[in-house]
């Protein structure tokens, strides 16, 4: 089935306009009706001729009932694929968890149909779906090391955290049963160990010991350092050496106590390591040493905190550089291989793993065959004027066909060098007769034709002096200079007209007024009306029509002295500089609060610049601007702008975003 519209577009801008229109119907299904107007009119500015977005516009308006299986039947018949059948492998890759497989049908179907709404939901899901389970191997990895260190309430957190990724994980199982199991197991008693410094427990002798000598104990421990100590030699005392021993215990109760401060350094050295990689932009491995948190602290708020964060900029940065590839595609399609090029290398600096721009980065690099080299001409010999051609060869009488003998190559004879002198004196004397009469009878014939040509000439030159002579004494010197620039003659007629040529020039440059009138009331219009910077543009205007004009300079001084931001910001407002524009009228403001121009343009500026980051694809930085231009009085259209880029610094970028940015208008600065 043919394409149902122009069918002299551009095959690339038929399948871009397949595709705003699959998103229309989509969000016609959805109830966007405002949006799915906006599409349809940018679709039908292009192809006034789309049948589809006609009935579906007629639809929209006159609120009638309207079959979108049939509108979207024309459209998919124009790719001629099969979309149920790409459908079913795509869910039957998911079923089996080959997300990456099914990510690679649906973007073959959406290559063919990119409005079709199902595939581009699939598509969404499964990856997705690939995304959590590479995160859900991570935290079950992390749950079985919290399992091995006894850490169960971490476990169970790790667990908790992967199911709310991907609930039908086959890893999960086992995690639940093991978890399950260390909650029943009865939590171990606190025990005391403890260490002896010294020796260990004393060996019962074989034989008792011999009876001491009597005599005094005071003798008997002399010299010791416990002797004087009365009360360690009372019966049953303990010996010095025991109690020394014993008092070496080492408890692991003491130890805990200094768990919590070497706890918090290890978290304050994760932070700061997530930290450097992600300002290096790694938010993958950012979000892998946050994660390693929870085993010390898996309620810690702080890496909670950051681990989003760190995974909506790897989301955003995903999605910016599957943009750029979709452009690198297309530039590579339409043959603008530079521009391909350059789009493949944003992507791998965003995204280095990116498989497909590694590919068309490839195939970019790979120079074609080159052309066969050209085949070496035949010298031709020289053409003998005397050959014929068309006399054909004699064969002998008796029918047979001699062998002719191997040609020997004919040396010609180089041709004599002649002099640039002519040979008159070789000549005959009648010739020289001749020739020298025939120059004269041409001499007398130029001359007698002289006047009947250039007669007509003449006549012309002198009205024209006449009619510039004419217009010049009315002040017409304008009209004079262009009536002698059309004149076209030769010789002494030529020199007079460029000499009155140049006497009328010199006339009109000394009769131009001195002051620039328009310009300096139009500057003093702009001023009683408060503009400010309209007025300065205007008063530049009219000092490169005169430079050094009085008046125009004074009327610059004196806008000039107003505030010193007023030059630099209609230099600004000249060059279209949206940033600076928004700087200077913010400067601007502070001198002189309230301003009218000032706030205009600083309002003006900041729509601007958002906009033109919105279609550059960079919606972070878009929405703090239509936030502060939003907060800052009632303007719908920031309002509705700044929900449109809330939206979409969550969702990725559709065929909608794109209609709809370029869509929205610049606001003036004049």
């Amino acid at each position: 089935m043919s394409y149902p519209g122009d069918q002299g577009l551009d095959p690339v801008v038929q399948q871009r306009i397949m595709t705003a229109f699959g998103e229309a119907v989509r969000l016609y299904r959805e109830g966007h009706g405002e949006e799915c107007r906006t599409i349809l009119r940018s679709i039908l500015e292009i192809d006034p001729a789309f049948t589809p977005a006609q009935r579906l516009t007629q639809a929209v308006t006159s609120g009638a009932p309207v079959n979108l299986g049939e509108l979207l039947g024309q459209v998919s018949a124009v790719a001629g694929v099969r979309p149920e059948a790409l459908l079913a492998k795509a869910k039957q890759a998911m079923t089996a968890r080959d997300f990456a497989g099914a990510v690679v049908i649906l973007q073959e179907l959406l290559r063919e149909l990119p409005g079709h709404a199902e595939a581009r939901s699939l598509l969404a899901e499964a990856q997705e779906r690939a995304r959590a389970a590479a995160e859900v191997g991570g935290y079950v990895q992390r749950a079985r090391q919290a399992l091995e260190v006894g850490m169960g309430e971490a476990a169970a957190d790790f667990l908790a955290a992967a199911e709310r990724l991907d609930p039908t994980h086959p890893e999960l199982e086992a995690v639940r049963q093991a978890v399950a199991g260390a909650a029943k197991a009865p939590a171990p008693q606190p025990e005391f160990e403890f260490d002896v410094e010294a020796g260990g427990p004393p060996k019962a002798s074989p034989e008792p010991p011999p009876p001491a000598p009597a005599a005094s104990p005071r003798g008997a421990v002399e010299g010791l350092e416990w002797a004087d100590e009365p009360e360690l030699l009372q019966e049953g005392a303990p010996p010095p050496a025991f109690q020394a021993a014993t008092s070496e215990f080492l408890f692991s109760a003491a130890e805990d106590e200094a768990r919590p401060s070497r706890a918090d350094d290890r978290v304050a050295a994760l932070l700061e390591e997530g930290q450097e990689a992600f300002d290096r932009g790694d938010y993958a491995a950012a979000i892998d040493t946050w994660s390693r948190i929870y085993l010390i602290d898996p309620h810690h708020a702080e890496a909670g905190r950051r681990v989003e964060e760190a995974r909506r900029r790897r989301e955003e940065v995903e999605r910016l550089a599957e943009h750029r590839f979709y452009e690198a595609r297309d530039a590579f399609e339409q043959g603008r291989t530079d521009e391909a090029r350059r789009l493949c290398q944003e992507v791998l600096q965003l995204q280095p793993q990116h498989l497909e721009a590694h590919d068309l980065l490839q195939r970019l690099d790979t120079p074609a065959a080159p052309p066969p080299p050209p085949v070496a001409a035949e010298e031709v010999p020289e053409e003998d004027l005397f050959r014929d051609d068309f006399v054909p060869a004699r064969a002998p009488a008796s029918g047979a066909i001699p062998v002719a003998a191997e040609a020997r190559p004919v040396r010609r004879a180089a041709p004599p060098v002649r002099t640039s002198q002519p040979r008159v004196a070789g000549l005959p004397l009648p010739v020289v007769a001749a020739v020298g009469g025939a120059l004269i009878l041409l001499l007398v014939v130029g001359l007698l034709l002289r006047g009947t040509l250039l007669g007509g000439s003449d006549d012309e030159v002198l009205s024209g002096l006449a009619e510039a002579e004419k217009l010049a004494s009315q002040g017409q010197f304008q009209q004079a200079v262009t009536l002698l620039q059309s004149l076209k003659v030769e010789g002494e007629a030529a020199n007079q007209v460029q000499q009155r040529l140049l006497d009328y020039q010199r006339q009109l440059r000394s009769a131009k007024p001195a002051s620039t009138p328009d310009e300096a009331k139009l500057a003093r219009e702009a001023l009683a009306a408060g503009g400010r910077v309209k007025a300065l543009g205007i008063i530049r205007q009219g000092l490169a029509k005169v430079p050094g004009d009085k008046e125009l300079g004074a009327l610059a001084a004196e806008i000039a002295a107003v505030s010193p931001a007023i030059p630099p910001l209609a230099d600004a407002v000249a060059a279209r500089n949206y940033e600076t524009v928004r700087q200077q009228a913010a400067a601007l403001l502070t001198t002189l609060p309230g301003d009218p121009e000032a706030e205009r343009l600083w309002r003006a500026a900041t729509f601007n610049l958002a906009v033109t980051l919105l279609r550059k694809y960079q919606v972070g930085a878009a929405y703090p601007l239509l936030e502060e231009l939003a907060s800052r009085g009632d303007d719908p259209e920031a309002r509705r702008l700044k929900e449109f880029a809330s939206h979409y610094r969550s969702q990725p970028v559709d065929p909608r975003y794109q209609i709809f940015v370029n869509s929205v208008e610049l606001r003036p600065l004049e």
